[in-house]
């Protein structure tokens, strides 16, 4: 009987510490709890460490003078400032890779039954202002040529909306980069795509799988030309 009470003993001892570590594990890494980093005027090289295999390759670490950035990261959300000083070409290069990626169908959400998205153009754009994080008190781009891309997700029951803006100030040369998604973000109702290059990729909303929409007519950074048919200015809702 005693060496049962003994087992019992040790038993409930391995629990209890068992317990308690699971209990400071969770304390000091929550499981999808959010991500946030902060820094200022670092080198290219630990520049784009941050962004690992995201970052584009046409774009070396070298072409960055100096950059800042603001990195936010949860489960279902994130929100990332970002301020680099580099050449006009180097920063066209950068926003020609990453927008045009964003386009094509390898970025389609598995989970989605239908994406929706747009490249335009926007003067001095209104910035999608994220509830679960604030900007940087650095994040002051001045009025700009901002190239937008936006996607909304859609599948059952659950959107996703996620943006990119990038500007360049060729003043400074300074490109000036804001990247969010949130699950349940609403930026249009569906179906209701803003003016500009649309494409849609998918199965939902009688969409023929793989469609792209007729494309309009939008300038590259590169170009001094602007048609009249992207629109100048946006206002951008969740």
């Amino acid at each position: 009987m005693k060496t049962l009470w003994w087992y019992i003993g040790i038993a409930c001892r391995t629990i209890v510490v068992l317990v308690i570590a699971l209990v400071a594990l969770v304390v000091c890494f929550p499981p999808f709890g959010p991500v946030s980093r902060e820094f200022s005027e670092v080198s290219g090289e630990k520049f784009v460490a941050y962004f690992g295999s995201r970052w584009p390759v046409e774009v070396a670490p070298k072409e960055i003078e100096r950059a800042s950035g603001k990195l936010y990261s949860c489960i279902d959300c994130h929100a990332n400032w970002v301020r680099i000083a580099i050449r006009r070409e180097a920063a066209g290069d950068w926003q020609d890779s990453v927008h045009a990626a964003l386009e094509k169908p390898s970025q389609y959400r598995q989970s989605s039954e239908t994406t929706e998205g747009v490249y335009r153009i926007v003067t001095n754009p209104t910035f999608v202002k994220p509830s679960f994080a604030t900007a940087p008190k650095w994040w002051t781009p001045p009025p700009l040529d901002f190239r937008m891309t936006e996607r909304m997700w859609y599948s059952t029951g659950a959107t996703y909306a996620d943006v990119l803006y990038s500007g360049f100030d060729p003043l400074t040369n300074t490109l000036w980069i804001f990247d969010y998604g949130q699950q349940h973000g609403q930026l249009w109702k569906a179906g209701e795509i803003p003016e500009g290059r649309q494409f849609a990729w998918g199965t939902g909303m009688n969409r023929k799988k793989n469609e792209e929409m007729p494309p309009n007519n939008v300038r590259s950074l590169k170009s001094d030309i602007r048609p009249e048919d992207v629109p100048l200015s946006a206002e951008v809702s969740q």
